[in-house]
């Protein structure tokens, strides 16, 4: 957790003096929405004092994801909010045989679900005469992770940061094709299940395909 933190703060500070070097201009509002394509990695688990390194394999899932920012040519900054949902493709046989005898509540029919909540800053390579910006980009929230199955569900909220980076292609003056990728890491949910305290260590690879519009 101390590394996340610490890798987080970096991130945004290298951001913030970015932007306070840039020109002077005015910031411009914009809009996005954008598919994704998840890709949870496999995840080690703890269940009370039992710890499986080889777990949990989670299943390729898809999602959304909306923001609101302010574009200012070269630094922007958004608000932005992003679901994705990932069924579980299978678990350690030894959780079920040893930790959850017949009590399972980590199964192929757990469905993960992430909702997060981020603020982002990016940093815009605009490239003279051409329609392509390639960007980096950076941020950190909140994760809102639910284990939802027919019988029960189970959230935990936890701290959580991504980065990535992409390229806009202009469509018209004022809409850009967005095409982008994120590492998407966060702090390690536990729930609660017939008594059972299971604990995951998560984290994912995002593809993501959108449009932004320009608000000007």
């Amino acid at each position: 957790m101390m590394k996340q933190h610490v890798f987080a703060g970096v991130l945004m500070a290298s951001f913030a003096v970015a932007g306070s070097v840039q020109t002077a201009e005015a910031a411009k509002p914009y809009a996005s929405a954008s598919g994704v394509v998840s890709i949870v990695n496999d995840a080690e688990v703890s269940i009370d004092d039992a710890f499986y390194p080889e777990g949990v394999e989670f299943d390729t899932g898809g999602g959304a994801l909306l923001a609101l920012g302010l574009d200012s040519g070269t630094i922007r900054f958004e608000g932005e909010v992003g679901y994705r949902v990932n069924g579980i493709g299978s678990v350690d046989e030894a959780i079920i045989t040893e930790a959850l005898p017949g009590e399972a509540p980590v199964n192929s029919a757990v469905t993960l679900e992430t909702l997060t909540f981020m603020g982002n800053a990016y940093i815009d390579f605009g490239l003279p005469s051409a329609p392509v910006t390639p960007y980096i980009m950076g941020g950190i929230g909140l994760a809102s992770v639910n284990f939802d199955h027919d019988d029960w569900s189970e959230d935990d909220s936890v701290f959580a940061w991504q980065a990535g980076a992409g390229v806009g292609i202009t469509i018209l003056p004022n809409l850009m094709l967005d095409l982008g990728y994120r590492y998407v890491a966060m702090g390690d949910p536990e729930v609660t299940v017939d008594g059972y305290k299971v604990k995951y260590e998560l984290d994912s690879h995002t593809a993501v395909a959108g449009l932004r519009v320009g608000m000007f």
